[in-house]
């Protein structure tokens, strides 16, 4: 007996190998739905008779598998949709960039493009300030020109600035950091720099919509809101 059954568990060795190899496609690590079926067929196809399989472990078996396929459906379907949905939204935006041409925008950003002669800053305060502070910075971060421009009303604010140094010296042209600093008394008040201007063209990146506001290429993320 001890021979019949050793005979019949290495017959089933075999034929599964078999029906695995047959099944197997090149770089595939799981067992597919069509492999695990035509498996499970051939154990109850040469199982001993004399001591067959389990069918209550056989049925949990099988539905853990299922369980498996079906979540692994599911995780495919939600890829999918994200990957539809992020190319309708990379969709919408190119077509909302391409609408901007020629408007004129507001733009946050740290530093300005300075060309020479006087520069208007404009920047933003969030509730009234008694004393607000303007920093301009070259390109190593120091500070060049300092800048006590009094007391401001809350909202949208400008500054010309005559392009010199603390000391009068004109600086060159070329990109400058500027920082706001706003009070009221004591108490600090938010304020924050933006550029404005017309949107002469506009290109994509993979960073994201660049728009040339001003001669420079800035991310359409920053834009804080068109004006028309």
């Amino acid at each position: 007996m001890s021979n019949l059954i050793n005979s019949q568990i290495n017959r089933i060795n075999n034929d599964t190998s078999s029906v695995s190899a047959l099944n197997a496609k090149p770089g595939d690590s799981q067992l597919g739905q069509d492999s695990f079926l035509t498996l499970l067929v051939e154990q109850l196809k040469n199982q001993d008779p004399t001591n067959p399989s389990d069918s209550a472990q056989m049925a949990v078996q099988l539905a853990q598998f299922t369980q498996v396929e079906q979540l692994s459906k599911l995780n495919d379907g939600i890829e999918g949709l994200n990957a539809t949905q992020q190319s309708t939204s990379a969709g919408l935006i190119n077509t909302m960039a391409a609408s901007l041409s020629g408007k004129e925008v507001k733009i946050a950003k740290e530093s300005f493009l300075y060309e020479g002669g006087e520069k208007t800053i404009n920047f933003n305060v969030d509730s009234r300030a008694t004393d607000v502070t303007i920093e301009i910075t070259n390109r190593a971060g120091q500070v060049v020109a300092e800048i006590e421009a009094g007391s401001m009303p809350a909202g949208d604010q400008s500054f010309t600035w005559n392009g010199s140094t603390n000391n009068g010296l004109p600086l060159p042209s070329g990109e400058y950091g500027v920082k706001i600093s706003a009070k009221d008394g004591d108490a600090r008040v938010r304020a924050s720099h933006f550029i404005q201007g017309k949107i002469e063209s506009l290109k994509y990146d993979p960073q994201g919509v660049l728009l040339k506001v001003n001669g420079e290429f800035i991310n359409m993320a920053n834009v804080l809101e068109i004006i028309g």
